[in-house]
């Protein structure tokens, strides 16, 4: 038998086994009804053979310690942690998952047209997608000091992407594009609201963050608040109005950076098609060197720090605040 044979039948083999073993759950009964985990092993038991997911997969407002989901490739309705009422006390709204620590999903490639998300969990560490490619939403709020995110294979985004809270790492390296607003925070007091928060963060209870997207592209709105250590987005050439579906429209600024700390050395080279810039906080330097062309330009000053524009050409309002000079 020749290589190529076997390579083929090989390859036919592997196919059949996927088939075969492929299942799957959530519409058991002809009506499609969420499943909610509430441990590990709840988990395991109610997921074995489950490859893919055609309900939302919650977990459980109780679930405490690792959650690990093992096999399942496609998660058609979502994947979110406990948001809802309390079962003993109705008119109490229970949020979130206090005890969970970690979330792990190896072998998950889709999330379909909805949100992944995992907020409200205080004592979560870590989170780790490692194939997941294509999210609709993502939203991550990490509850300790030294958290960690990994997502190495996500290339877009096609809603909003949110990362909440104090991380030590966070790996995006393939991500390319978000088709909304990419949100980095400390915390969320006064989240909403960028003067609200500009009061609110405390360098002594927050862990500097070090935000890095490697290959990202472009986005529609961009926000960095908080306590910020260091901002590396070496290929972002676009902070561009969002042009789809409307419940992703955002307001404000193109690019607001609010940043409490250290100075922050902000440097974004490739950037050059963006209609307004905001930065406001404790900065040491700003290089925007491939920016010609903006609406408007604001810089609040936490520190004495000299400005250099060069080589923007055109803009329709410059504003400095503090102890700038140009």
């Amino acid at each position: 038998m020749s290589r190529l044979t076997l390579t083929t039948l090989l390859l036919l083999w592997t196919l059949l086994l996927r088939a075969v073993f492929a299942r799957e759950c959530g519409n058991e009964t002809g009506f499609i009804r969420d499943i909610t985990v509430w441990s590990q092993q709840d988990a395991d038991t109610k997921l074995d053979g489950c490859t893919s997911l055609v309900c939302a997969l919650i977990i459980g407002h109780n679930y405490a310690g690792d959650f690990v989901l093992r096999g399942v490739t496609n998660l058609t309705k979502g994947f979110s942690t406990f948001t809802g009422y309390s079962r003993t006390t109705p008119d109490e709204i229970v949020e979130g998952v206090p005890g969970l620590t970690s979330v792990t999903a190896p072998d998950v490639l889709e999330v379909g047209s909805y949100s992944l998300d995992l907020e409200h969990s205080t004592a979560l560490k870590s989170v780790s997608f490692e194939k997941l490619r294509k999210a609709y939403n993502l939203n991550v709020e990490l509850g300790t000091v030294d958290s960690s995110l990994s997502f190495p294979s996500l290339e877009s985004v096609v809603g909003r992407l949110t990362i909440l809270g104090n991380f030590s790492s966070m790996n995006f390296e393939s991500l390319t594009s978000v088709g909304s607003t990419i949100t980095v925070r400390n915390r969320r007091d006064g989240a909403d609201n960028i003067y609200l928060y500009m009061y609110s963060v405390d360098i002594r209870e927050t862990a500097a963050l070090d935000i890095e997207f490697p290959s990202l592209v472009n986005c529609s709105t961009l926000k960095f608040w908080g306590n910020i250590s260091r901002v590396s987005m070496p290929k972002l050439e676009t902070i561009a109005d969002f042009t789809g579906d409307d419940m992703f429209y955002d307001y404000g600024h193109d690019l607001s950076v609010y940043t409490q700390g250290l100075p922050l050395n902000l440097s974004l080279p490739s950037l050059w098609n963006i209609s307004d810039v905001g930065l406001s906080g404790t900065f040491g330097s700003i290089s925007l060197p491939a920016l010609k062309h903006v609406e408007k330009y604001t810089i609040i000053s936490g520190l004495p720090m000299d400005v250099n524009l060069a080589p923007l050409e055109s803009a329709a309002t410059i504003s400095f605040y503090g102890n700038v000079t140009e």
